[in-house]
């Protein structure tokens, strides 16, 4: 899987989309030892590409995938079959981040999730 020609492959087919592309450490070419992809998107409108982007990723056979609630900006990450964690960043929009966890019954299936 080459994981930067396919996933923005799959993001660029969105009229959502104005611009994606790699960031972090693999952009600046001294990647860490876990595999993390980040790729920074711009969007004309970003509560429909909220919307859309859990079946833009599904095709990428996802093994776990969800949104961040503890960033300051949409963060949605996912982790695709054999390869590492992948987070689209919404660096141009901002969100409220949402207060730790209680531990409960009814919290643990996203604190799974998340972690």
């Amino acid at each position: 899987m080459n994981v930067v020609v396919e996933i923005k492959a799959a993001l660029e087919m969105h009229q959502a989309l104005k611009s994606v592309r790699l960031t972090g450490s693999r952009h600046r070419g001294n990647p860490v030892a876990t595999p993390d992809w980040d790729f920074e998107t711009h969007v004309t409108d970003c509560p429909t590409l909220a919307r859309d982007v859990p079946g833009i990723v599904t095709p990428l056979q996802s093994l776990s995938q969800m949104w961040d609630v503890h960033s300051g900006y949409p963060c949605y990450c996912f982790i695709p079959r054999g390869t590492g964690n992948v987070d689209f960043l919404f660096l141009d929009h901002h969100q409220e981040i949402a207060p730790p966890w209680t531990v409960n019954q009814e919290s643990l299936a996203a604190i799974d999730s998340h972690f």
